[in-house]
This record gives structure tokens, sequence and C-alpha cells, in this order.
């Protein structure tokens, strides 16, 4: 009998650059391919982190600019098994790892304000929720990597996926752009935006020094969810990521740190925060509900506007 998808949507953020958010999409959804599941991430940032992280050349292969302008459906936009890329400069043969999928960005997501400024009747978020849907009924997971800033597509994205994981590092200005990326998601939320914070996770962390544990015990402490029976929950995933060499080098080599280094302290960290993410997604579901469809909820928001 064939297993049904799970079909999970989380959305991975930040409003700064720098904090591990991208290599932690990236590695956590290698970790969940290893464990078995099918998971699918899409580089909705005009940076292009993810697709550059594995090498993708640009205008190679459909992107996330041709879902959200209908060009094209999600599964026209897959990269999967192995594929020819640009690495160091050289034609290389990049290969993913089993039950991992890709859907690129491109820098043609600069423009796409002036896009939908030119084109009556084109909707992005339609397509994207759309888009998401689909892949929800053939993905376990399915990962938005976001811009470090309310680009459209990352508003899109903030509006559409049900679900959210905040990243940052030990460092002042890291953990205030922490709070400034719960402020976006709140003013989205005041929009009628449905998603929920699932969680956040330090990276680079040093647990030998100071700094690195009062930031751990800031993050435990202070991101918390309130629950209707008075009771709060703690949001500050417990597993972190210590700062490692090979998680650096792993994105020259155009792999996740399982292909790049399978011994490394790293991925024993990877797969246990990627086992506490399925964890606490099954607890947030049972206290807060399971999520609407995506494509069902856009169908609801244009019909109360």
């Amino acid at each position: 009998m064939v297993r049904k998808p799970l079909g999970k949507l989380i959305a991975f953020g930040n409003q700064k650059g720098g904090v591990g958010k991208t290599t932690t999409t990236i590695n956590v959804a290698a970790a969940l391919a290893r464990q078995g599941r099918t998971v699918c991430v899409i580089d909705v940032d005009n940076n292009r982190g993810l697709t550059r992280t594995f090498s993708i050349p640009e205008g190679r292969f459909l992107s996330s600019f041709d879902i959200f302008t209908g060009n094209c459906v999600a599964e026209e936009c897959l990269i999967t098994g192995e594929f020819p890329g640009i690495l160091n400069g050289e034609e290389a043969t990049i290969k993913l790892p089993e039950g991992f999928a890709i859907i690129p960005s491109s820098r043609s997501l600069e423009a796409i304000d002036q896009v939908v400024a030119q084109t009556p009747g084109l909707r992005p978020e339609a397509n994207f929720a759309k888009a998401l849907s689909t892949l929800a009924t053939r993905f376990d997971y399915v990962f938005v990597d976001t811009a470090p800033n309310l680009t459209t597509p990352t508003v899109i994205a903030y509006n559409t996926v049900p679900w959210f994981i905040l990243t940052a590092r030990p460092g002042k200005t890291a953990m205030d752009s922490l709070a400034d990326a719960v402020q976006d998601l709140l003013q989205v939320k005041q929009f009628g935006a449905e998603g929920k914070l699932l969680g956040v996770v330090l990276t680079e962390v040093d647990v030998r020094t100071r700094l690195s544990k009062d930031i751990v015990q800031s993050v435990s402490d202070e991101f918390q969810a309130d629950m209707a029976n008075g009771k709060r929950v703690k949001l500050g995933f417990e597993n972190h990521i210590s700062k490692a060499i090979a998680i650096e080098e792993a994105p020259y080599a155009a792999q996740t740190i399982f292909d790049y280094r399978s011994n490394s302290r790293a991925c024993a960290e990877y797969e246990a925060l990627a086992e506490e993410v399925e964890t606490r997604l099954v607890q947030f579901e049972k206290l807060f509900g399971l999520p609407s469809n995506p494509l069902e909820s856009d169908q609801r928001k244009v019909a109360n506007q």
C-alpha cells in the first residue's frame, strides 16, 4: 500500500542574512530525507542562497518566479536526482540526496512587483498557493526559504505557509533581527495570515562561551506561545547547531552536510533538530489545530474582500 504524503508546509526566515537560515533549511530537509521522508525545498529569495548552494545556473531551469507569474505549474520546476550545474566555475554534475527536490530561485524575482503592475489580473499569491497545495499532495515536507527582508515573495510566503521557523545566531544584531522577524510575522497576520511560529533555531552556537549560553537561555525564556487555557509553550528548539567549518565548506561542494562529511557532529545535530521539528509539529497541530489547505485559504481571502 502506497503511503500518503504528510504534506506539511514550513517557511524558514529571519530579517537578517548570515544567520544560518538557508543552511538550516537545506540540512533539516536532508536529515528528514535520510529518515525516508520526501522533501521539497523552494527558494523564494532573489539573492538565491539555496539555489547557489547547489550550483544551479541562472536561467537553466524553471524557478519560483515562473510559479509566481503563472508561467508553469509546480511539477515543471522540480529538480531531483542528478542535474548539470556550474561548480567552481566549471560544468559539473550535481547530485541531490534521494527524496530531496529543489525549486530554484531566479534573479527575475527582483522584478516581480513590476511584472505584477504590468499584468492585469495576475495574482502571484494565488499561483503560489496553488503550487503549495499541489506539492503537499506529493511530498511529506515542503520547506520555503524566504528572503531576509519583506519582499513580495516573502510576504506571500508568510501569508500562505502555515508554520514558520526562525533562525538566529548568538550576537546582538542577529537577536535584534529575530525580534524584527517576529514583528513582521505579527504584522502580516493582521492582514489575515494564518501562520504560526513553530520555533526558533540557534545556529553557530558555542556553548563554551557565556554569550551563547545567555542567548540560548534568552530564547528559551522570551519566545513562548500563550495557550487558551493560560499555559505557555516554549518556542525555542532544544536542539541547536554548533559552529563548524564543515557546515561552511559543504556549499562549495554543492552538497548537504550529510553528503560532504557524514561523520561530523553537525550531522547528528541536524538529525536531532529534524526529529524535534517533526515531534513539535505533531504537538502543535494537536494544540492549535490542523492548518487549512493553502488554496482554500486563498479562496476564502478573495471571497471576503
